[in-house]
């Protein structure tokens, strides 16, 4: 058996590892829910909207309330229109012609990923307590 020092040690070496595995593994996770945003925008959004597709993007890693996260997101000053949608007016008194549903790409991708990223998420678990000889 061994003792209580050397499991100590093992467990910080875990530690050390896991930050950095984590981090990686949420940039890797955050390219691969752009991926899947691009191509439901590509369904949802079939009018030219100027460089909308272009503009999404993923973020770097960064450590948020103790966890590690990463953001996808839109650069495009028109993106919460077509996310939200918006009234369509007409004139300086401001006569409402109607209205554009909004598409609601980042929203809906960003909830059926989350299951494929838990399942992701207990993978890189196994594989980091695997390496680290758990």
């Amino acid at each position: 058996m061994e003792s209580f020092d050397d499991v100590c040690n093992e467990l910080s070496k875990l530690v050390d590892s896991a930050d950095i595995e984590t981090k990686k593994f949420v940039k890797k996770q955050a390219k691969i829910l752009k991926k899947k945003t691009l191509e439901v925008a590509k369904k949802r959004v079939k009018k030219k909207t100027g460089y909308y597709y272009k503009s999404i993007k993923d973020g770097k890693s960064y450590e948020f309330k103790g966890s590690f996260a990463c953001r996808v997101y839109s650069g495009a000053p028109h993106a919460h229109l077509i996310e939200e949608g918006h009234r369509i007016v007409k004139g300086k008194n401001g006569t409402e012609l109607g209205r554009v549903k909004g598409k609601f790409v980042f929203r809906d991708t960003a909830n059926e990923f989350k299951e494929e990223f838990e399942e992701n998420s207990q993978k890189m678990l196994e594989e980091l307590f695997e390496k680290n000889g758990f």
